[in-house]
């Protein structure tokens, strides 16, 4: 779960994509990361946040959730889920 923070101004003006965030980029990017072997959700996320924040520096502020199903507990859960916040 991705969302993020930043000035639309131009693209509410222009209608143009490069006045505007790629969402599909960062799809990708998102999907790059999670391609790679982790144990932890926590440094899945933290890999996540690195890779946006260098690659979107339009971004203000955004967040990152990443969530497991059925995490392997001592007990019935249904998911785990660790969020990342990054801020400017």
């Amino acid at each position: 779960d991705f969302k993020g923070e930043l000035d639309m101004s131009a693209a509410v003006k222009t209608d143009r994509l490069e006045d505007a965030l790629d969402y599909s980029l960062i799809y990708d990017t998102v999907a790059r990361e999670m391609g790679i072997g982790s144990d932890l959700l926590e440094h899945i996320a933290g890999r996540i946040v690195k890779a946006i924040a260098s690659g979107f520096p339009q971004l203000r502020s955004f967040s990152i959730r990443v969530s497991k199903m059925r995490p392997p507990v001592n007990g019935i859960v249904q998911w785990s889920r660790v969020t990342l916040y990054h801020n400017q």
